[in-house]
């Protein structure tokens, strides 16, 4: 499998992209050279860039499986049993590669298959369409995927078994007409009609219309809830605006590797990692962006997603969600809000550290700058961030029982990572006898001669909530 997204300004025709035309150059090129040991199906698609006939990123005219590709067609995904090299197969491509050249392409996918199980004319990218008629201008977001690697029947029954699963597939079902009939992906008794892929494909998918249609939050928490299903899954996806990709296993034949150079990012799934490419980690998602740079959700399999409110200003914070890999870094936890960014600063101990200076000119936060679970911390954000932000963050839930050692006669910033709102006396507990005083943000409470005074401000709640932080003596 191959992709390649073309950064700002660029597209499949600039020669600075090096897409090739096809034959024996460029990632084009090196896709037809795979087609030789791959020689059972192939499928290519490429979505339009920004501004082209007032439908960014999109494949156009998509109307199904398509076995020609006669010079001038406006279908913008090309498939076909057979090896890619074959004398006529190599003829149609190569007009398929010119025709994305000359229409400024901006994002382009390719397959080639060699058949192992399930139907020999099921090959990739695979596509499906969402129309949107919410408001008044409707909206059309083409998905497409790819996918290396197998999941046995077995596993797949197993999936049939999660009963929202086959709920939404009978839904799919009887609006999904193949071949002038309904299909059955529903029906465990069919599974053999269909390619893992197709399966995969789907119930990624069902997870992102499960999240609003954001496409990251909808594959991490479908690859989560995959995790316990056994089989090679490397996968690319996209929604036009880029592509997504993921492997949970490196084998003899599925590598996934990447390269970055001014005008583009290639990736591909392949036997070898070519020289200058980058291997990806296990586990982690990549996004490979045509607007802005690589991001990556490290561990997506097992990542929980939380969201929190932020306003310009101060905000007393913690980090109840933090990755597994990169949770000490405030440059991935925050990267919603780092344009925005200042300073933040905590407490170890006893010690208040100098807060940490946001470089808003390299886009990071000194090496220095060390965020963990158990501390609290002031972000300041800039007075230009907009109303209602929010910041999303990917990772592992901090334990509810992890413990926080409080230094009497000290101010100590306690995180609140407990899911759930609790008022002070319930949220310490047998400890709350210790407790003299605790300020928040937005209310306070002190202890004197033996009675609780204190003042909460219009709107606030005088709970302890999930991501906040609180100065406890």
């Amino acid at each position: 499998m191959t992709a390649v997204v073309c950064k700002s300004g660029y597209n499949l025709g600039s020669e600075d992209v090096g897409f090739g035309y096809g034959v024996s150059t460029g990632e084009s090129g090196w896709l037809l050279d795979m087609g030789t040991a791959n020689n059972s199906g192939h499928g290519v698609l490429y979505y339009h860039g920004e501004g082209y006939l007032d439908h960014d990123y999109q494949v156009l005219q998509h109307t199904g499986p398509i076995n020609t590709f006669p010079l001038g067609s406006s279908n913008h995904i090309y498939r076909r049993s057979g090896a890619v090299n074959s004398s006529e197969n190599q003829s149609i491509y190569s007009r398929f590669i010119q025709s994305s050249r000359n229409s400024f392409g901006q994002v382009f996918m390719g397959h080639v298959r060699k058949w192992s199980s399930g139907p020999q004319g099921a090959y990739a990218p695979f596509t499906y369409r969402r129309i949107d008629y919410s408001s008044s201008v409707t909206d059309t977001t083409d998905y497409s995927f790819s996918h290396h690697g197998t999941i046995v029947q077995n596993q797949l029954k197993i999936m049939l078994r999660n009963q929202s699963y086959k709920d939404w597939l009978i839904q799919y079902d009887t609006l999904n007409i193949l071949n002038g009939n309904p299909t059955t992906y529903s029906d465990s008794t069919t599974i053999a009609n269909y390619v893992d892929s197709d399966y995969l494909f789907l119930w990624l998918i069902k997870h992102i219309e499960e999240n609003d249609w954001n496409v990251k939050d909808g594959l991490v928490s479908g690859l989560t809830a995959l995790r316990s299903i056994r089989g090679i899954k490397s996968i690319f996806f996209s929604d036009g605006n880029g592509v997504y990709a993921y492997t949970n296993e490196s084998d003899s034949t599925h590598k996934m590797s990447y390269i970055e150079d001014s005008a583009s990012f290639k990736v591909r799934s392949t036997v070898l990692v070519a020289p200058g490419w980058t291997q990806f980690s296990l586990r982690h998602l990549y996004y490979f962006p045509a607007q802005g740079e690589i991001d990556i959700v490290y561990y997506a399999d097992g990542s929980e997603v939380a969201s929190f409110p932020v306003k310009a200003g101060l905000n007393w914070v913690s980090f109840p969600v933090i990755n597994n890999q990169k949770g000490i870094d405030p440059d991935y936890t925050l990267q919603d809000v780092n344009p925005y960014a200042l300073n933040l600063q905590t407490k170890n101990g006893s010690t208040l550290l100098p807060p940490w200076l946001y470089n808003s000119n390299e886009g990071s936060w000194p090496t220095s700058a060390i965020i963990s679970r158990t501390n609290g911390y002031i972000l300041q954000l800039d007075e230009d961030l907009p109303d209602s932000t929010l910041y999303t963050t990917y990772g592992t839930q901090t334990p509810y029982n992890t413990t926080l050692n409080l230094l009497a006669g000290n101010e100590n910033w306690v995180p609140y990572f407990v899911k759930y709102s609790q008022t002070p006396a319930g949220a310490f507990g047998s400890s709350f006898a210790n407790v003299t005083a605790i300020y928040a943000q937005d209310w306070y409470m002190y202890k004197f001669k033996g009675n609780w005074y204190g003042h909460i401000n219009a709107g606030a709640t005088g709970t302890l909530d999930y991501g906040k932080m609180y100065k406890v003596y």
